[in-house]
């Protein structure tokens, strides 16, 4: 049993692009001096959040949401919609990659209701993107269809109307409904997704201020890429994509993306039979996943680490990682990690002959 990449989180590039500060419309409307002073107040805090974020460590993505708070309140306070839907975003994506989904999409339906507002269509697909993500973790695979699908309209109209448009932003809603259509078996459509993701990501130009969220983007797509060939037999082509996202997330730092990277690999050399070199591969992972404050990626990963304990005869090592796993995949309402947990529980049982408890935990 092999479980892949369930992240689909990166804080700032859940999903998709950078938001910018230029990305906001500034307010039409006069405003008065305290208006004035909560606003820029709220922009500090922004790039405090923004700061703090790019760090990677738990504490310092709880410190992010605080700063998050502060930006929440003071656009509320001053009626300052553009910031407010900003700061809504990027909590929702921070609360999303920590496993809190209900308030991941309490703010982030508060953030889509003022983008389409501000008729910031740019902003909306950004918010629609995260909500699929959230929606697939869910296990609501059509609500993620629906925002992904909706997103892609958005930034494609962005397109048109500029003639230039979010490719990336485009990329990521391709990207997101390949992932789903993987996850639902539909594996030849979610090629065809994710390719024109990956064509899209290379035709966009190496203009600086596009480079960093493209090159993330990339990697996000070359891993789904790697995941789709390897339930599709073919390891050997999804070690290739897996190596070409890690070397991608190395060169620009993204260790979200480098922890996905090496537990997929390390789900290739496991199925390949070197069991120790797939121990060490998710070791690496783990403690990536657990400096970073990912949870469901730390369950993955644990999840995995069962897995191969159980393939070695060590039955008893391998309950004990899963059941560090049961947990934590219950607490952030990762549905299909916990079920692929779940069964390895069961095979365990059903090895060691307890085939009545085993049945109990495949009926879960």
């Amino acid at each position: 049993m092999s479980v892949f990449w369930r992240d689909r989180s990166s804080i700032w590039l859940l999903v998709g692009c950078i938001i910018t500060g230029s990305g906001i419309p500034v307010r039409a409307e006069p405003i008065t001096i305290a208006q004035q002073q909560a606003d820029n107040a709220a922009q500090r805090s922004l790039d405090a959040a923004s700061v703090l974020a790019q760090e990677g460590r738990a504490e310092s993505l709880r410190r992010a949401m605080e700063k998050l708070s502060e930006a929440i309140k003071l656009g509320q306070f001053s009626d300052d919609q553009p910031r407010l839907a900003l700061a809504l975003l990027r909590s929702g994506r921070i609360h999303s990659h920590l496993g809190e989904k209900t308030p991941a999409l309490e703010g982030l339906n508060q953030a889509l209701v003022l983008f389409r507002a501000l008729e910031n269509w740019a902003g909306a697909a950004a918010v629609l993107n995260t909500l699929g993500t959230v929606y697939a973790d869910l296990g609501e695979s059509k609500k993620a269809l629906a925002a992904h699908n909706e997103a892609l309209g958005f930034s494609q109209a962005v397109g048109a109307s500029t003639g230039s448009g979010d490719r990336c932003e485009e990329a990521a809603s391709l990207t997101n409904m390949g992932r789903v259509y993987a996850d639902l078996g539909e594996k030849p459509k979610a090629l065809e997704f994710l390719n024109r993701a990956l064509s899209l990501c290379e035709a966009v130009s190496q203009r600086s201020e596009l480079d960093e969220a493209n090159r993330s983007q990339k990697a996000m797509t070359l891993l789904s890429l790697g995941e789709v060939y390897s339930s599709l037999g073919e390891k050997p082509k999804a070690r290739e994509f897996y190596q070409q996202a890690l070397a991608l997330s190395r060169d620009r730092g993204d260790r979200y993306t480098e922890a996905t990277s090496i537990n997929n690999i390390g789900a290739i050399s496991s199925f390949l039979g070197d069991k120790q070199k797939a121990l060490d591969f998710y070791n690496q992972a783990l403690q990536l996943r657990k400096t970073l404050g990912d949870r469901s990626g730390e369950a993955a990963t644990l999840t995995n680490l069962g897995a191969v304990y159980s393939d070695l005869g060590e039955k008893q090592k391998a309950l004990d990682f899963y059941n560090r796993a049961l947990p934590i995949s219950q607490a952030v309402g990762d549905r299909a990690q916990a079920a692929s947990t779940l069964n390895g529980i069961a095979e365990v049982y059903s090895d060691l002959g307890e085939k009545q408890k085993a049945l109990a935990f495949y009926k879960q």
